[in-house]
């Protein structure tokens, strides 16, 4: 994946001020939109930047929904379609997004807008490469738990994760694993049934993002890891990124942020 529009920075932010930001990877912040612009992020695979707005839609279903490339400038997805409160990027050009109803949409910057019937009273979704993850009720009245199909298949088809768990902040990446937080603390949920916890070195996290993408050979994945911790002040909270090594661990980011978003990026 080339390093293009928003895949240019190895991470996106939404600081104290509610602006979008592009870090570099000596994590140097530059600011992309007005204060009070954002209440979350998420980015396509070629690097389109979502936003949902602090901006109520006047169709319902949450705030306007905004693209850009990562130049500063936003376009308004303005059609009869609802709003949203929670954003991930999928393929080319496109989104998926919750309503405040726990509706699944998907978008793209065509502003082309399609109601997913796959779920309802949905709380959280993340889509890696293929597979979408999200957590919802099994049953009617049941707690929201972790599931995931792939739009590969058709029909769709929901499979839920051994043991029913139930994380926050859910983060898919292009290996098709999700990541999320389980008592403050980020664990990875592998397409086989299994789990663990990735919290080397992690402080207590409220969100989550992670991308995993080719860098130099095929067999070579470079990880692109970010967690926003509950440590906070009025410029954010602090931000720790993961250093690949024997073990790997998480180190101070040199930011902080209220939410942020990892990207395709491949380097240096």
């Amino acid at each position: 994946m080339a390093n293009k529009n928003g895949n240019q920075f190895p991470a996106w932010i939404i600081d104290a001020q509610q602006r979008v930001c592009s870090v570099t990877s000596t994590g140097q912040v530059t600011p992309r939109s007005d204060p009070g612009f954002a209440g979350d992020i998420g980015i396509s695979e070629d690097g389109i930047l979502w936003v949902v707005s602090r901006k109520a839609d006047p169709d319902g279903g949450g705030a306007e929904i905004y693209w850009g490339t990562g130049d500063g400038q936003w376009n308004e997805i303005n059609t009869p379609d609802p709003g949203g409160v929670k954003i991930t990027g999928a393929g080319g050009r496109g989104c998926l997004y919750l309503t405040l109803g726990g509706d699944i949409w998907s978008m793209n910057t065509e502003s082309k807008g399609h109601l997913q019937k796959i779920a309802s009273k949905v709380t959280d979704i993340a889509f890696g490469e293929s597979y979408l993850w999200a957590m919802f009720p099994p049953t009617l009245g049941a707690q929201p738990v972790l599931q995931y199909g792939t739009f590969a298949q058709m029909p769709f088809q929901w499979k839920v994760f051994p043991e029913n768990p139930h994380p926050l902040h859910l983060t898919a990446n292009a290996s098709d694993f999700c990541y999320g937080l389980k008592n403050f603390k980020p664990v990875y949920f592998l397409l086989n049934g299994t789990t663990g916890q990735w919290a080397e070195g992690a402080k207590r996290g409220m969100q989550v993002s992670f991308k995993q993408v080719a860098s130099g050979s095929p067999e070579h994945k470079k990880n692109l890891a970010y967690l926003v911790t509950t440590s906070a002040n009025k410029d954010g909270n602090q931000t720790m990124k993961w250093q690949d090594g024997s073990p790997g661990t998480w180190v101070d980011a040199g930011f902080r942020a209220i939410r942020v978003q990892a990207t395709y990026y491949v380097g240096p």
